[in-house]
C-alpha cells in the first residue's frame, strides 16, 4: 500500500516538474508583440523563472522582464503579454 501511494505521489510530482518545464521553454527568448499604448512592435523577455514556477498550479503569471520600448515606456501597465498567450 505504502508503495503504491508513494507511486502516486512520484507520478503526479513528475506532471507538476514536466508542466512548470513546459512553460519555462515556452517563455524563454524574445517575443514579438504590439505595444497597445502606441500599437507599435517591441521585443519582450519574460521572467522566466516566475511563469515556470507560477504554472505549476494555474496558468502561468507573466511578467516583463526586459522590452525594447523601455526605458522611455516604462512603468506601463504590460497589457502586452496577453497578445502572447
Amino acid at each position: 500500500m505504502v508503495s503504491e501511494l508513494l507511486f502516486l505521489v512520484r507520478r503526479i510530482i513528475v506532471f507538476f516538474i514536466a508542466r512548470m518545464g513546459w512553460s519555462f521553454y515556452r517563455l524563454r527568448g524574445r517575443h514579438a508583440v504590439v505595444c497597445p499604448g502606441d500599437r507599435k512592435r517591441a521585443i519582450i523577455r519574460f521572467r522566466t523563472t516566475h511563469g515556470a514556477v507560477t504554472s505549476a498550479l494555474n496558468d502561468p503569471e507573466l511578467k516583463i522582464r526586459t522590452c525594447s520600448r523601455w526605458p522611455k515606456k516604462s512603468g506601463c501597465d504590460e497589457a502586452c503579454v496577453r497578445q502572447d498567450q
